[in-house]
């Protein structure tokens, strides 16, 4: 055999091991004082003969190897040997996993780069199609333009046609083509059962397939808890609740049938914790919570997942107009919060349901 191809370090008096067992079996045993032997052989500038060291006490001189008592007790062509070899594995490990070439999804400042895109292609959805409430928003926009670069297919539900047909053209290439289009316009009000369910018939006819229902509808309106204000209170609930739930299960059907789907929806961080002159808003996030985590019971072993995203502040321009001496760099940018609903939507979320997601940036 030649040298430089093997060390061999054993504790205690060297003889071959016939099987792991007995392997095992020698290493748990102490060696006594005196005998705690270092077998060095087949290495460069090291003699094939037995070196050994007296130890008085192995436990106690264990891991003073490195000082400068021990070093002198150890040839010096062995640590000159071993210095190589740590440096030849540390040269042949920067050539198998080169730093530069690796694709690793990150923001590398929390504060300079928060606002760049945080989704390169790690989740494939090629093969899926998504309906989306509340697409004209800042934060739909995000979501279409997340779901798109990920590939997949998605339908708009919008009250207004022509806001549809402008977030549509705003997207350009992105939209597809007429022959092969990526976005599709459904004229359905979110909180209209029968509306929905001819929506999803249409996404059905077009595509073959449902996986995807992303709730997105919200906003965010003023009500005291102490007026006991009703019609705040309704008006609340039917934006954020009655959409929500009247766009999942008219999507519900064709999931269950397949076995495979996806419920995101976007409530609030009031959701957890109500705040003054916010309680209808607190009080239909909350109830959105509470709906999403029954539903996630009802089918999670019908392989349909559901969960909510509760941002605290995101950074849109309606809320810079309002708080004009905040930082908005401190608040979730939509392509952050978009990035979140994207891979919950994902195959790889798939053990994660009934989950109710904080996302409070840098604030």
């Amino acid at each position: 055999m030649s040298c430089a191809e093997l060390v061999v370090l054993g504790l205690g008096p060297h003889e071959e091991s016939r099987d792991a067992a007995e392997l095992t079996e020698r290493l748990e045993l102490i060696p006594p004082a005196s005998e705690h032997l270092v077998d060095v052989r087949l290495m460069t500038g090291v003699p094939h003969d037995l070196v050994a060291r007296r130890i008085e006490h192995p436990v106690q001189r264990n891991g003073e190897l490195d000082g400068a008592e021990a070093r002198a007790d150890v040839a010096a062509g062995l640590l000159h040997a071993l210095d190589r070899e740590v440096a030849d594995l540390g040269a042949e490990r920067e050539q198998l996993v080169a730093p530069q070439d690796l694709e690793i999804a990150r923001v590398l400042d929390p504060f300079e780069d928060a606002h760049k895109p945080i989704l390169p292609a790690m989740f494939d959805l090629s093969a899926h199609a998504v309906v989306l409430t509340g697409a004209t928003s800042n934060i739909g926009r995000a979501v279409i333009r997340a779901y798109l670069a990920q590939g997949a297919h998605v339908a708009i539900a919008v009250r207004d046609q022509a806001k549809g047909e402008q977030v549509r053209a705003d997207l350009g290439a992105l939209a597809g083509t007429p022959a092969d289009p990526l976005v599709m316009l459904l004229a359905a009000d979110p909180g209209d059962r029968p509306a929905m369910e001819r929506a999803v018939e249409q996404v059905l006819r077009a595509w073959g397939r449902l996986d995807v229902v992303a709730n997105l509808v919200g906003g965010y309106a003023a009500s005291d808890a102490a007026a006991g204000d009703l019609p705040a209170y309704r008006a609340s609930w039917d934006q954020k609740v009655a959409t929500a739930v009247t766009a999942t299960t008219a999507c519900l059907a064709p999931m269950r049938a397949r076995g495979r789907g996806r419920v995101v929806s976007v409530s609030s961080l009031a959701a957890l914790k109500g705040e003054k002159a916010a309680a209808g808003y607190a009080m239909a996030n909350a109830a959105l919570v509470r709906w999403t985590e029954s539903l996630a019971d009802e089918l999670k072993r019908e392989g349909v997942t559901a969960n909510c995203v509760l941002p605290r502040i995101i950074d849109t321009p309606d809320n810079r107009l309002a708080m004009p001496k905040a930082d908005p760099s401190r608040w979730a940018t939509p392509d952050e919060i978009a990035a979140l609903i994207v891979f919950l939507s994902s195959d790889e979320a798939s053990g994660i349901t009934g989950a109710a997601i904080p996302v409070v940036a840098r604030t």
